[in-house]
């Protein structure tokens, strides 16, 4: 790889670096950087090896869906994060490309000549099969291939990735999620699926029935797995790969046997008694015990949540 590929950088604007000459790029949302982008990503890296530059993964904030629906979709990964993993599976830049308008008006073709040629000087282009650019979607991955071939850059589009016979896409990962199946979104995302916040202080309920829990304040653009009771594992700080893990169940839900309430992500967590309060925390849903359900009586929740605990540490001694 030529010496410049060495250097790592990140750039947010709507121009790139200017050491990034004749790069190879892949672009997309990446929400999630699931097994599928990581295939990507390889691939870009083979690329760019192959003709001595630069792979730059470029990316898009906020959400296109944001700007053109006025929604907020509800991410799989917060953008630094997102851009953490694109460089850790391979990528050697990011371009963080702000989403507007103007950008979404632009033709193929001038999105070709503006953002790809004018501005970066692209040398190949890495995208998968279903590839959409230009206003209203009108580019693909075959119109793309065109350009390559008369703006003389080369272009490889990546087969979709399978795993247990679905196709790994975000989508998918957050229909998964959205049904409590972790453990399948686990399979497709490569690594178990996590959230960051911050722990808060509750009502102490939990510490009433026996089983304190840490109360997590998260964002409101953040997916959290459907409604039930989790096995877990959190890890403390804004760097978490650098903590010791804490094993654990977590409840999401309404807490209907107590107040019924807003939705909140409460961990009890296995030998740890200090507080956490306001402390950034990381906590990764391993897998779904079952449904969160309203009890007659306390001791009746004091009793199931014993019986979680329980299953949750045949869980870790499995491992």
């Amino acid at each position: 790889m030529g010496e410049g590929a060495k250097v790592t950088e990140v750039v947010q604007g709507s121009r790139p670096s200017p050491s990034w000459r004749n790069v190879c790029l892949t672009i997309g949302n990446f929400d999630g950087v699931h097994l599928g982008h990581q295939q990507l990503v390889h691939e870009l890296g083979r690329m760019s090896q192959r003709k001595g530059t630069q792979g730059v993964a470029l990316t898009f904030f906020p959400h296109p869906a944001e700007v053109l629906t006025a929604g907020r979709p509800q991410r799989l990964l917060p953008l630094e994060d997102r851009i953490r993993m694109l460089l850790s599976v391979g990528a050697t830049g990011a371009w963080v490309l702000p989403f507007d308008r103007k950008l979404s008006s632009l033709s193929a073709e001038r999105f070709v000549e503006d953002v790809l040629l004018s501005r970066s000087a692209i040398s190949g282009l890495v995208v998968g099969p279903d590839f959409r650019f230009g206003a209203n979607r009108e580019g693909d991955s075959a119109l793309l291939a065109w350009f390559g071939e008369r703006k003389g850059f080369e272009v490889s589009v990546v087969p979709p990735l399978e795993v247990d016979g679905m196709r790994v896409s975000s989508s998918f990962i957050r229909r998964l999620l959205m049904e409590g199946k972790v453990a399948d979104a686990t399979r497709m995302l490569g690594r178990t699926y996590r959230v960051k916040g911050t722990v808060v202080r509750g009502k102490q309920v939990g510490t009433s029935l026996g089983f304190p829990t840490a109360n997590l304040c998260l964002s409101d653009d953040v997916l959290v797995p459907a409604n039930g009771i989790y096995v877990i594992r959190m890890r403390i700080g804004r760097t978490p790969s650098e903590s010791t893990p804490l094993d654990g169940v977590a409840n999401v839900g309404h807490r209907p046997t107590l107040d019924n309430g807003p939705l909140q992500v409460e961990a009890h967590l296995f030998g740890i008694e200090r507080p956490l309060y306001g402390e950034v925390v990381t906590l990764e849903f391993l897998e779904r015990i079952r449904d969160e359900r309203r009890f007659g009586t306390l001791e009746e929740l004091r009793a199931a949540i014993r019986q979680d605990v329980e299953r949750a540490r045949r869980y870790f001694g499995r491992q």
